[in-house]
């Protein structure tokens, strides 16, 4: 039996298709590949766009699965350029019908679109194994003058023609042979670096000087409040108390109320509206009315994240939060917030696909949601999606201090889930708005309600 080295595959996805791709990526590591993917591999604490890097920089293999989502993302396109440009092997994995990148079309491709996902499994293994195959050849051996190896072509049709494609050299790769234009980037990178830390320890010293003669203290200081952030370094073990974050606040109000949207003077004075970051294009992007008793959300551009919070006044430690919600499509994503406080919040996201996260968000400065934060993820059985025609959910959270419910279309899919990591007691509800790399997004909210829990 011939055994082939496990070289490190590098797992590209699109959001909408995480729960997809960690079932591949579970099955493969399961055969015995080497598998890397971001949700499995960042430890905790870690830059997310340093290791993805690392990453990059050490696999062999490059796993691409495409979906409409995945081929317009920004992210996905430059780690494509980066593992082509690199001379990685690549294996596209075709999970719906979308226009396939110029220079993807030529590679053997493995379909799940008209298979089970076992065929497509199969088919996945037997081309890594291919693959692995493919860099054991060329490492073995010396490669031509012309400096071109061998690899197979992309056939919708199944035929595996070889074809004889440029590549960069995999052996030097490893033999990191001397290069004097690297050699002259590099000391061209020292100096840039040298001057910029004397620049930065002249800016020290001045602002050192000059702070007593700018800032007079006129009165005796104050010991400010002290905040516990959870700790991000590493996860707590049953030797170790987790870090305790709360909000301090008692409830003064509670105010348990249907919003059925007959004036919209009422919504508006009632929530707030905040932006998730301050970039005006998507500002300019996101648009809400009120007609026909629904409130109705129109957005244009990706990434655009809008939140709407109720009257701060009232802080909320049991409460109930009920939606309905009409014509949420696949890449369509509606959150309901709740415990939201200065020191971050609970959320819960379901998308139009039929898929719910739940996440913890630290402020509305976060440029992503990093999957870090993602405390809990599933599929919605029975999710009514609007294709043809416009369908409605009803979806129903529960916070109860720590403790967070979720019921959609009176089905309970998960109850008194608890984080280990935050522990936010109580604070503010609110809703969120938001589009990924598919736009625009349309849907209509008929009614909020909140409650007490029964």
């Amino acid at each position: 039996m011939t055994t082939h080295k496990r070289l490190q595959t590098f797992i590209s996805y699109s959001r909408i298709n995480q729960q997809f791709a960690i079932k591949l990526a579970c099955e493969l590591k399961s055969a015995g590949y080497s598998i890397w993917m971001d949700q499995f591999d960042i430890p905790t604490g870690a830059r997310w766009d340093d290791e993805i890097e690392k990453a990059l920089q050490k696999c062999e293999i490059f796993l691409l699965i495409m979906t409409p989502a995945s081929i317009a993302s920004e992210n996905a396109k430059d780690e494509v350029g980066y593992a082509i440009d690199h001379g990685k092997f690549i294996l596209p994995v075709l999970l719906k019908d979308c226009t396939i990148p110029l220079r993807l079309r030529r590679m053997q491709y493995v379909d799940f679109r008209d298979k089970s996902f076992d065929e497509g499994l199969t088919s996945a293994k037997e081309l890594l194994s291919k693959l692995e195959n493919e860099v054991e050849k060329t490492t073995a051996t010396a490669e031509n003058p012309d400096g071109e190896k061998t690899l197979q072509t992309l056939s919708p049709t199944g035929t595996n023609e070889p074809k004889t494609v440029p590549s960069h050299n995999t052996t030097a790769r490893h033999q990191a042979p001397y290069n004097p234009v690297r050699k002259g980037k590099r000391t061209k990178t020292l100096v840039r670096m040298g001057v910029g830390i004397i620049i930065l320890g002249l800016l020290l010293v001045v602002g050192f000087t000059i702070k007593p003669l700018l800032f007079v203290s006129t009165s005796a200081p104050t010991q400010p409040p002290i905040i516990i952030y959870p700790t991000q370094t590493s996860l707590p073990t049953s030797t170790l108390e987790p870090t305790v974050v709360s909000f301090t606040q008692t409830p003064t109000r509670l105010r348990y109320f249907t919003e059925e949207f007959d004036q919209s003077k009422n919504w508006d004075s009632d929530w707030a509206l905040q932006f998730r970051h301050g970039n005006s294009i998507k500002q300019n992007s996101f648009d809400y009315w009120v007609s026909d008793g629904e409130l109705r959300f129109n957005l244009n551009d990706e990434y655009v994240w809008d939140y709407f919070f109720y009257n701060p006044d009232f802080i909320y430690n049991n409460v109930e939060l009920e939606i309905r919600v009409a014509n949420l499509i696949s890449t369509d994503t509606l959150g309901l917030i709740c415990q939201y406080s200065e020191l971050g919040w609970y959320e819960i996201d379901i998308n139009g696909g039929g898929e719910y996260y739940v996440r913890f968000v630290d402020n509305l400065d976060s440029r992503i949601d990093e999957p870090r934060y993602e405390l809990k993820f599933g599929s919605i059985p029975g999710f009514k999606y609007s294709t043809t025609k416009t369908q409605e959910n009803t979806l129903r959270i529960i916070c109860d201090g720590n403790s967070l419910s979720l019921n959609i279309n009176e089905r309970d899919i998960f109850t008194n889930y608890s984080s280990s990591m935050y522990f936010l007691e109580q604070g503010q509800i609110g809703i969120a708005v938001r589009s990924y790399e598919n736009y625009p997004v349309n849907f209509a909210v008929k009614s909020i309600t909140v409650r007490e829990p029964q």
